[in-house]
């Protein structure tokens, strides 16, 4: 039987991906995979494939990165958009050791992280000074140096990116690592000099029979495009058009969309670009690039790719089907369904599961901060905001900014997640310990069972859909009184929100949530409801009109929460999350 895939490989929010192929520790072969997750926690997965197709997450590289206030949601501060960008992925093959370098733009640093166990940990840090921005870790293995290239502001008044590279020093006996001086590459990252649109960035640095490439990101006016750049030197400078001709060569490597079998473009929108290329064992190439999707994020497609083998394009990548620069904005097509990289692999899709909210011993992952580990297993637990408190949530989760440990438990009721007010705040924008996971396009629907017996004054719990511009049902405690209410942000700027419809619930101990989220054709429309019996369901309030806003920058997530406005000494129960 033909074993065939459909883009987009993942219909969520996956931004930024970077993708290396190793083995597992049976010796088959697997990938790896690394995206954006910005404010976060835990931070940059790990996720795992073994035919480039269906990905589940195995690891995330740290539990919280920071501990100032704007990481936590604390003292009316926040970290909303900002945190860990665009992270590379590379494996040094002499030491099987893995290495992880990203930038943070809220402490201007550069971290890379290093582990000889991609899927456990425990991860070990360095921290720089200074943005290697947008980088591409590089290891030579002509040379058996490892580099680092990344977009340097070339301070032209314009915008226009630099391609600068530092070399790495890595000691595996110490756990660290040195960088050295920053030297160029290239000035102005972009095809078009001045260039015509978004900066070039987003690099990918790879080397095939004498060449050197590097991938990049523009903007030439509306459409992202994917550009390359190649040369026989990997530390030469200056460009083709150069006054004096310098060594890098440069071609667009995809300009172009998503078909159907038909020929008919298929959610088009503004170009697909960023990303890299990977090969597997049997010598087949693939390009991963993602695409701006509306409200469900920037969403990873894959599509094979060639070599070229003669005339111009030769020893050039020929991403999809090349149709020629004769169409202004369309040299290239993508197709919708192509046959499946590698075929009879693992290959049932784990990235988003039900969730029972059992304490499964198997999520334990061990990080590089002393305050987040049970000293890797040994069961001294540290009943503090970031210490570890017993409890492992299934991978798929992640929460908005860092937990406070000590106000959400797996243990104090099994089989339910418990999540305390911390603190008191003025809406869900403010509210620690929401606990998200992605909303999946063309359309899905999540649903919660709560238990609300123990809910106190001015206690709002319940699940929504999150982005600046948030929509939630829930259930409020007011004058003693439980109301289901369905509330939503008027503008991106509303963080108080609207209560758009209020249900008095009576002789009601738990309540079961829903919320139905539509992306296909840019729809992005989310609507709720409650029940509770799971059989009647009610529709609540109005749909939300979904936007993706910065400054968050990510697309819509479910999100179960329990905030207060009034008194702390309550709690939510929920039984389980299901998706639908």
């Amino acid at each position: 039987m033909k074993q065939t895939y459909n883009n987009p490989i993942i219909y969520a929010d996956v931004p930024d991906m970077d993708i290396i192929r190793s083995k597992d520790k049976d010796k088959r072969q697997v990938f790896y995979m690394v995206s954006t997750t910005m404010h976060l926690s835990p931070g940059v997965p790990i996720m795992k494939s073994y035919d480039l197709v269906n990905w589940e997450t195995v690891n995330y590289v740290y539990r919280i990165l920071e501990e100032e206030d704007r990481y936590a949601l604390k003292n009316g501060k926040n970290d909303y958009s900002v945190g860990s960008w665009a992270a590379s992925l590379r494996q040094d093959l002499d030491t099987g050791w893995f290495f992880v370098a990203f930038t943070c733009n809220s402490t201007q640093k550069t971290y890379i992280f290093m582990t000889d166990d991609i899927e456990k940990g425990p991860w070990y840090r360095t921290t720089f000074d200074g943005m290697c921005y947008d980088n591409g870790m590089f290891f030579d293995t002509t040379s058996g140096k490892k580099y680092i290239f990344f977009s340097d502001d070339c301070k032209d008044g314009i915008g226009t990116h630099d391609i600068c590279y530092r070399e790495l020093f890595i000691d595996i006996v110490s756990k660290s690592i040195q960088y050295g001086p920053k030297h160029l590459v290239l000035h102005n990252s972009n095809y078009e000099t001045p260039k015509q649109g978004l900066w070039g960035e987003g690099f990918h640095v790879y080397q095939r029979e004498g060449y050197y490439y590097i991938f990049v990101i523009q903007g030439q006016q509306w459409q992202r495009q994917e550009i390359c750049f190649r040369s026989k030197s990997l530390t030469a400078q200056g460009r083709w058009d150069d006054d004096i001709p310098g060594a890098w060569e440069c071609k667009k490597v995809f300009v172009g969309h998503l078909f159907d079998k038909d020929g008919n473009a298929v959610m088009k929108n503004n170009g697909i670009a960023q990303g890299g290329i990977v090969d597997t064992e049997d010598g087949q190439w693939y390009c991963f690039i993602f695409q701006d999707t509306g409200a469900v994020g920037r969403i990873p497609m894959l599509t094979p790719m060639k070599w070229g083998t003669e005339g111009e394009m030769k020893d050039w990548p020929i991403i999809g089907e090349y149709l020629g620069e004769d169409t202004e904005y369309l040299y290239n097509r993508m197709y919708v369904e192509n046959d499946i990289p590698v075929k009879n692999a693992e290959n049932q899709l784990k990235i988003r599961m039900n969730d029972e909210f059992d304490n499964v011993s198997e999520n334990y992952r061990c990080y590089d901060r002393p305050s987040d580990n049970c000293a890797c297993g040994n069961g001294a637990f540290q009943l503090t905001e970031n210490g570890y408190n017993g409890s492992n949530i299934s991978m798929q989760w992640q929460w908005n900014h860092n937990p406070d440990n000590r106000y959400w438990s797996l243990t104090e009721r099994p089989g339910f997640l418990r999540l305390k007010p911390v603190g008191t705040v003025t809406n869900i924008r403010e509210a620690r310990n929401m606990l998200t996971v992605r909303t999946f396009g063309p359309k899905c629907a999540g649903t919660v069972l709560m238990d609300i017996s123990k809910l106190c004054e001015g206690m709002v719990a319940g699940l929504t859909v999150f982005q600046r511009q948030y929509g939630y049902v829930a259930v409020r405690v007011k004058d003693n009184k439980k109301y289901l209410i369905m509330r939503k942000a008027e503008h991106k700027d509303d963080a108080e929100g609207k209560v758009y419809e209020e249900v008095l619930l009576q002789d009601c101990n738990q309540i079961y949530l829903k919320i139905e989220c539509d992306f296909t054709d840019y729809i992005d429309e989310a609507k709720f409801f409650y029940s509770v019996d799971q059989e009647t369901w009610n529709q609540v309030g109005c749909v939300l009109k979904m936007k993706y806003d910065i400054p968050d920058f990510m697309g819509y997530r479910y999100g179960v929460f329990a905030y207060s406005t009034g008194k702390i000494d309550g709690y939510a129960d929920f039984d389980w999350f299901h998706w639908e």
